[in-house]
């Protein structure tokens, strides 16, 4: 994520703006390490959940954690 400059959501506060660039960006990197979770339960738990968040590649990375 450093390398393209994305910040994850969850470093911002209230007032931070993602560029659409960055957005998007951001976007692809959740979507990569969604299909990269192996056990399919977890994936799914993890996309169900996604869907009322920020969605911070930190809170995904943490539910899949709590979820195992």
């Amino acid at each position: 994520m450093q390398c393209v400059e994305v910040k994850d959501k969850s470093t911002f506060n209230s007032f931070t703006i993602l560029t659409l660039l960055k957005s998007a960006m951001l976007n692809i990197i959740l979507r990569a390490f969604i299909k990269k979770i192996s056990n399919h339960i977890i994936q799914r738990e993890v996309i169900r959940n996604m869907i009322a968040t920020d969605k911070s590649l930190k809170f995904i990375y943490n539910l899949a954690e709590k979820v195992k």
